[in-house]
């Protein structure tokens, strides 16, 4: 079987997604599919690992990226192009609703199959957050105007702006458009998070197929020590979703406690301003870098501001034996609860997560027990083979069911 794998924001180690997908396609390579990597072509674009950049178009002229909105030539025209060359069977795609909406649309036109891939509540909220900002109340309905003032906080606009306004506002109505017509059009609709599944099925009556993240798998090699040196670690990107103004909250409530802050964004500045003495920043960690720092610290927590779908960073801490500490939201309370590998605390109680920290390190044993059904959860739920057979049967099914 040959099938095109497409990852919108390409296959390296820097995001979850990213590696998520890294991962997947070696997995089916291993497994004896043939996979093609695809990424969308921009200027910064570098070929590497055999990626395929396909043109859209909206890399062109302003009047052509609004034609696009409706009908890409050019993706058209280079999608057509690679399944004559490589006799692509089905496109596997992990994309955003804007872009993946453009893919479905022309893998009818072509006549191939598509499944797509979904990592973000993006789908079912324009913003992606499903939290109110910025009075951060979790959010259970849409409604543009709530969608609109997220939007304009997060993206620190002006609110006087009404042109800007106005435009967040297409843009978000368009966001909604396109996430309805790929799940109702694609041929099937896989997602990591069961409680997402759920919400298709009720909010749509759509069918959707639940698909974890498989563990990677060089971390099953691994000897994971549960007890720590009593550190606390944070993953992830430097930016106010991910609940960076949290961290330093915690810092000041726990000033004997070292937290170790990896990562980059746009937050970085603001943190190496505002961060108390027993916050350790280490910029951008990958490897063998981020192994040390994971086998070191005691507990890693995860404090998003947003409902996340599934933060790939509890399963590393989980590979690693060590218990995770977020927010009793989406996929940080499936992973926590479904393992029992961690502790959550009410969104957005900072002082109840700071309390949970410092029960587990005062905790050893109780932290170790977590951290160890952590290290078992993820070596039976996530293991590699066994996510990669359910993804095979799927693809299968999808070649069959033409």
């Amino acid at each position: 079987m040959n099938v095109l794998f497409f990852s919108q924001r390409g296959f390296d180690t820097y995001g979850g997604g990213e590696l998520v997908a890294g991962i997947l396609s070696s997995l089916l390579k291993e497994k004896g599919i043939n996979v093609f990597q695809a990424t969308l072509y921009n200027k910064s674009s570098k070929a590497k690992n055999k990626t395929l950049f396909i043109a859209s178009s909206m890399q062109q002229k302003k009047r052509r990226k609004i034609m696009s909105l409706f009908y890409d030539p050019v993706l058209t025209k280079n999608l057509k192009k690679i399944k004559k060359i490589f006799n692509i069977d089905l496109i596997y795609a992990q994309a955003a609703p804007t872009v993946a909406q453009k893919l479905v649309r022309v893998a009818r036109k072509i006549k191939l199959p598509i499944i797509v891939a979904v990592h973000s509540w993006s789908y079912l909220c324009p913003t992606g957050y499903k939290v109110r900002m910025p009075k951060l109340i979790p959010c259970n309905s849409i409604s543009l105007t709530e969608c609109l003032k997220c939007r304009v906080f997060i993206t620190g606009l002006d609110r006087s702006q009404s042109r800007h306004a106005l435009s967040h506002l297409c843009s978000l109505q368009y966001h909604l458009l396109a996430s309805k017509y790929v799940l109702r059009t694609a041929n099937y609709i896989v997602a990591p998070s069961r409680i997402f599944c759920r919400e298709i099925e009720k909010q749509l009556n759509q069918r959707c197929l639940n698909v974890p993240n498989p563990i990677d798998p060089t971390l099953l090699n691994i000897n994971p020590h549960p007890r720590g040196d009593g550190s606390v670690l944070f993953l992830g990107r430097l930016s106010l979703i991910k609940g960076i103004p949290v961290i330093v909250n915690i810092a000041k409530r726990l000033s004997n406690t070292l937290i170790h802050v990896a990562g980059e964004g746009p937050l970085k500045l603001w943190l190496l301003e505002k961060k108390p003495p027993n916050v350790l920043y280490h910029g951008f960690v990958h490897g063998v870098r981020k192994s040390k720092l994971l086998e070191k610290t005691s507990i890693v927590i995860v404090p998003s501001l947003c409902v996340e779908m599934f933060p790939y960073v509890i399963v590393e801490a989980f590979a690693f034996a060590k218990p995770v500490i977020a927010f009793d939201l989406g996929g940080s309370k499936e992973l926590v609860e479904m393992s029992g590998g961690g502790l959550l605390a009410k969104p957005f109680n900072i002082a109840e997560f700071a309390d949970h920290i410092k029960y587990l390190l005062e905790n050893k044993t109780a932290a170790s027990k977590m951290g160890i059904r952590g290290r078992k959860w993820v070596e039976k739920t996530l293991h590699p083979d066994r996510i990669v057979k359910l993804l095979i049967r799927i693809f299968d099914k999808c070649v069959e069911s033409l």
